[in-house]
């Protein structure tokens, strides 16, 4: 059976996938009603209703998380139940041999991702030392603030669709200080329109490093 899973994305609106996954001939189609910001339950419905030998039809992996290791967790969880992915953008079918190699790949550069965000992190505390700046994150910053951070960060930068911090903080219940601090945590150095953003101890964010 061939599904299809459709939400906003950088690289293409859902109306467009939803084009695009009818032209395969798809005719079952899970969308997000709205922003799928922090969580997806559309996708969750459409995982859940797989069988072994299905196949979910996307635009791109994009789609599948904020970062390459949330992409491999939401790949994994379909494999384990037997069901392939087909990317329409890429033309990678993960049943076929190439895609096996482009997960092999997705793999490898899901721990280069993690290596760098710890350099990065070192790189931070080596200049906040040089600086004289305290180390540590701000107060403030719960633990459930941390898990949404990047998912956060990643609505921010969105330019298709685009979201104004009114929409942001509402989406996530949060003030736009715990906005920024979430933005600053994800390791967002350029905030949109190419302003630094200073924090309240006076540290500066340099550029920007989702993950």
């Amino acid at each position: 059976m061939k599904t299809g899973y459709a939400r906003d994305c950088v690289s293409k609106s859902i109306e467009m996938q939803i084009e695009a996954l009818k032209n395969e001939g798809i005719e079952t189609i899970y969308q997000e009603k709205k922003s799928a910001f922090p969580k997806q339950p559309e996708l969750d419905n459409s995982i859940e209703k797989l069988r072994v030998g299905d196949t979910l039809f996307v635009w791109s992996f994009e789609i599948f998380g904020c970062n390459l290791s949330e992409v491999m967790n939401n790949l994994k969880t379909i494999f384990d139940k037997g069901a392939n992915v087909y990317s329409i953008a890429n033309q990678i079918d993960t049943d076929k041999s190439e895609g096996e190699k482009m997960l092999f790949y997705f793999s490898v550069f899901a721990d280069m991702e993690a290596a760098l965000r710890k350099e990065r992190q070192r790189a931070s505390v080596a200049r906040a030392r040089e600086h004289g700046r305290p180390l540590g994150r701000r107060k403030g910053l719960t633990e459930k603030t941390k898990k949404i951070a990047a998912e956060v960060t990643k609505m921010y930068l969105s330019e298709h669709p685009a979201y104004s911090v009114r929409q942001i903080t509402r989406e996530f219940k949060i003030s736009a200080k715990t906005m920024y601090k979430c933005l600053e945590y994800s390791g967002c150095l350029k905030l949109r329109g190419g302003d630094v953003y200073t924090g309240e101890s006076g540290g500066e964010i340099l550029g920007c490093a989702v993950g």
